[in-house]
């Protein structure tokens, strides 16, 4: 199945024009402003493309076939914003903030949360010096927020062995915290 549109034809053009109207009314019932239309309308557009070309798709009704479209364009647009939450910068209390040079655990005030943050980081550094550099790096993409699944397709594995290898972490970990 083809993913991309091409130049719709004069009938397809005129189609989902006289259609158009549906691109509204599922904003509306997703309670969406119109700043979502640009996000949807290339899927309603394709929708439009594939329905004219696959005469398979007419038992169901046009309306259908958009929705199902611009939900998907929905879906990956809120996927793209959750993506983006992942790549958040990261700061280490150990990085020096300001002109004076001192790191931050030298700066904040109450020393019982640096020495708490302090204690943790010692108890992370011997749980990663037992994990293996790929461990590691599931546990960091798991910490970003990746599934199994998107972390087995990083390392070409199935969904399974991802689950396998962080039962193992688990296990190493609470063996470690013992």
């Amino acid at each position: 199945m083809r993913k991309t549109t091409t130049k719709l034809t004069e009938p397809q053009q005129a189609f989902a024009a006289e259609n158009h109207s549906i691109v509204y009314d599922f904003l509306r019932s997703k309670g969406l402003d119109e700043d979502y239309y640009d996000i949807v309308i290339f899927r309603y557009l394709h929708a439009v493309q594939i329905y004219d070309e696959r005469s398979e798709l007419r038992k169901y009704r046009f309306k259908t076939i958009a929705y199902n479209n611009m939900r998907s364009a929905l879906g990956h647009h809120y996927e793209s914003l959750r993506r983006m939450k992942r790549n958040a910068t990261v700061l280490s209390l150990d990085m020096r903030y300001d002109d004076t040079g001192l790191p931050m655990t030298e700066t904040v005030t109450g020393g019982a949360l640096v020495y708490e943050y302090s204690e943790m980081r010692d108890a992370w550094e011997r749980v990663c010096s037992a994990l293996t550099p790929m461990q590691r790096d599931t546990v960091a993409l798991r910490a970003r927020g990746y599934s199994n699944r998107e972390i087995a397709k990083v390392y070409n594995i199935v969904p399974g062995s991802v689950s396998g290898r962080m039962y193992v972490i688990r296990k190493k970990t609470r063996r470690l915290a013992a």
